[in-house]
């Protein structure tokens, strides 16, 4: 996981080195933060995930415990990171439309996925 959040982080970097002076400060700025959070919420996610399988090899389990962390890494990866995933494809067919950078029917798919992805619990 962190090698992947790592890779996020660059295509970020690398996409907004791209735009230059194009970019729009807005939507450049909504662009950063959901990538952000979307990598934040998989780093606590992952985390998250990874305490609750040492605990669930230990010899006592503790049911509530349990349903706990299950419950917050449901709501973690399934709710909050899948809105910002939502919010940073938006931006980013946001982007690629006004900066003329990517065809428009890629960015009118960019939609349907974010429009998609917000629609999912």
């Amino acid at each position: 996981m962190p090698f992947a959040g790592i890779a996020f982080l660059w295509f970020i970097g690398v996409v907004r080195d791209q735009l230059g002076g194009v970019e729009d400060r807005l939507f450049s700025t909504v662009f950063l933060g959901s990538g952000l959070l979307f990598v934040a919420m998989l780093f606590v996610g992952a985390g998250t995930s990874t305490s609750l399988m040492a605990t669930l090899a230990g010899t006592s389990v503790n049911a509530e415990v349990y349903a706990f962390g299950r419950n917050t890494i449901r709501s973690l990866f399934s709710v909050y990171a899948m809105r910002m995933a939502a919010v940073f494809t938006l931006a980013v067919s946001t982007v690629g439309i006004r900066a003329s950078v990517v065809p428009r029917w890629v960015s009118y798919l960019g939609y349907l996925v974010g429009l998609t992805l917000l629609e999912q619990s």
